[in-house]
């Protein structure tokens, strides 16, 4: 079987494994949401991805990528989030600095399959969020992320925002 995978040349595997793991996903929280409700879902939804980002580490590891500013962070995360969503991921850093970092995503995966089930419910929010504190506590903990724009809430795009943490 081995051998037959390799025939499918590379990008074209990271596309297929990316649509169809993201669909499955997908499908699986809408099913897990209409079970346990919005509430229930919203919690297994942070506990999950929260630990996601937390991991980023098993991404950054053999790059270099410093973590010691806003858009370093946002480096080390849009690694990950590539890796995850492959050629469906389409990113724009809109704001950089090295205290703060704004990002818009103008493509994902996740939407992208939100859509072809004809969703119409909040899918990413909680657990966007979740994944973002977590790697951003992982990666430099002086800083904070927060999701302000979703695509399935309505937006335009999806728009991050990595800033250091006032002091007080």
């Amino acid at each position: 079987m081995i051998d037959l995978i390799g025939k499918i040349p590379g990008e074209q595997r990271w596309k297929i494994a990316t649509e169809k793991l993201t669909g499955a996903v997908v499908a699986y929280v809408a099913r897990l949401k209409s079970e346990t409700g919005e509430e229930a879902y919203n919690e297994f939804t942070k506990l999950i991805w929260y630990q996601t980002g937390a991991d980023i580490r098993d991404f950054t590891d053999n790059v270099e990528i410093s973590s010691e500013n806003a858009v370093g962070i946002q480096d080390a995360l849009n690694l990950q989030v590539g890796i995850f969503l492959g050629s469906e991921f389409e990113i724009e850093i809109v704001e950089a600095s090295e205290n703060r970092c704004v990002t818009q995503v103008k493509k994902c995966a996740w939407h992208e399959r939100w859509k072809n089930l004809g969703l119409t419910w909040d899918l990413c929010s909680a657990g966007h969020q979740s994944m973002g504190e977590g790697a951003v506590k992982a990666l430099n903990d002086d800083y904070t992320f927060k999701l302000t724009k979703n695509m399935v809430c309505g937006d335009s795009c999806c728009e991050f925002v990595i800033e250091r943490k006032r002091r007080t």
